[in-house]
């Protein structure tokens, strides 16, 4: 095709073209590079899973060059090809040659650390400024990368405002490269949204962790998910944030599955302080303790907290001695809260009784739509204390009460207290349960 059309002198005015899913893998890389010359004002590129190899995308580029291509790219993706074997400086050729490139997706391309290291050095040499606004190298084994060259990347591309480097097996050691490189430059970034998550940064710099808040201070979406992150690396984190007075503009954490069960709940509550716009934050499986929990609600009463969450996950945590008052607090000084999900959780009838009654008794009104209390035994729960649920979260639409060990008798009670109040319930969708 690319022969034909470049033999018949064919120009194109294509914008946008989609050819993933092919199996290209025996396509001729400098007549591919004939694409972008019959296509000028070709603005969207997508190959992904396309079965490209690094010597395709070699053989592109040095064609490319060599006829002082110049693109109008402005999205690529060419993720899910196996470019193991391309040439990073090559790589680094296809930034030079396309300016206005905004959004580039190479995500699980078997790109390796030293490919990444060659790419950013001939960038640094080549004085290349990028308006890259969004990249996705996720799912990229990059445990080789020179973290103060990854520093380099936040320099070249000012106007990054998404970065995915999730399941790159970074170590804590480059981010602490990377961060040290960072500040002593004085970087500042336009990070909005940052990924990476399921990297193990066990050995990573709380203090250091600190400043990526302080250098991406426009920073709303964080996910370090799955990280080995511990108690005491998030502890530095905090005290360092707070001797610096950092504010961030966070409105989602995810911080799920790292054991943070020696983690300072006095702490933790400064983390809610110092990012008054939180609106979701993530910390299922996270070996929180009750202790932990009462700690932190008793750090933010005191200190007269109100925060902005709307969506909160803790599922997946011990709080077996979780003081059910202090829990009552956080729907008290969370107003706004909409989903809750406390689901696996080893909370008692007893706990969840306690919350209710402080609930009532201070006459607190939620904006609960979502509640997930699901794999709690609360056998021994008060029915009528659980019908005052339905009336103090008249919006609630959705109860998961799945495998919490309820009775007939409990039902029974809730229900006639809810008839005896003329409570009338607004669930509306059909998987909802108890």
């Amino acid at each position: 095709m690319m022969r034909e059309c470049c033999s018949a002198g064919v120009k194109l005015e294509l914008k946008k073209l989609d050819i993933r899913g092919n199996n290209l893998s025996d396509i001729d890389g400098s007549l591919l590079a004939s694409l972008f010359v019959i296509a000028p004002t070709l603005s969207t590129l997508n190959m992904s899973g396309c079965s490209l190899s690094g010597v395709i995308v070699n053989d592109m580029m040095r064609e490319c060059c060599r006829a002082g291509v110049k693109l109008k790219l402005m999205q690529l993706d060419i993720s899910g090809n196996n470019l193991s074997n391309i040439d990073g400086s090559l790589l680094a050729s296809l930034l030079v040659i396309s300016p206005t490139l905004s959004t580039l997706d190479m995500s699980g391309c078997s790109l390796s650390g030293v490919i990444v290291n060659d790419m950013m050095r001939e960038c640094c040499r080549a004085g290349v400024k990028l308006e890259l606004v969004k990249l996705d190298i996720s799912g990229n084994n990059v445990s080789n990368i020179d973290g103060s060259l990854l520093a380099s990347l936040l320099v070249i591309a000012p106007t990054l405002s998404t970065l995915n480097m999730s399941g790159c097996s970074l170590s804590g050691v480059i981010v602490n490269d990377m961060m040290r490189e960072c500040c002593s430059k004085g970087v500042k970034t336009e990070l909005a949204v940052l990924h990476i998550s399921d990297n193990n940064l066990s050995d990573i710099d709380g203090s250091l962790l600190a400043s990526l808040l302080v250098i991406a201070p426009t920073l709303s979406t964080l996910d370090m998910s799955g990280c080995s992150l511990s108690g005491v690396i998030v502890n530095d984190m905090m005290r360092e944030c707070c001797s610096k007075g950092v504010k961030t503009e966070l409105a989602v954490l995810h911080i799920s599955d790292n054991n943070l069960c020696d983690i300072d709940g006095s702490l933790l509550a400064s983390l809610l302080v110092i990012a008054p716009t939180l609106s979701t934050l993530d910390m299922s499986g996270c070996s929180l303790s009750g202790v932990i929990v009462n700690d932190m609600m008793r750090e933010c009463c005191s200190a007269g907290v109100k925060l902005k969450l709307m969506e909160l996950d803790i599922s997946g945590n011990n709080l077996s001695n979780i003081d059910g008052s202090l829990l009552a607090s956080l729907l008290v000084i969370a107003p706004t809260l909409s989903t809750l999900n406390m689901s696996g959780c080893s909370l008692s009838g007893v706990i969840v009784n306690d919350m209710m009654r402080e609930c009532c008794s201070a006459g607190v009104k939620l904006e609960l739509m979502k509640l997930v209390i699901s794999g709690n035994n609360l056998s021994n729960i008060d029915g009528s204390l659980l019908a005052s649920l339905l009336v103090i979260a008249p919006t609630l639409s959705t109860l998961n009460m799945s495998g919490c060990s309820l009775s007939g008798v409990i039902v029974n009670d809730m229900m006639s207290e809810c008839c005896s109040r003329g409570v009338k319930l607004k669930f509306n969708q059909p998987n909802d349960t108890i």
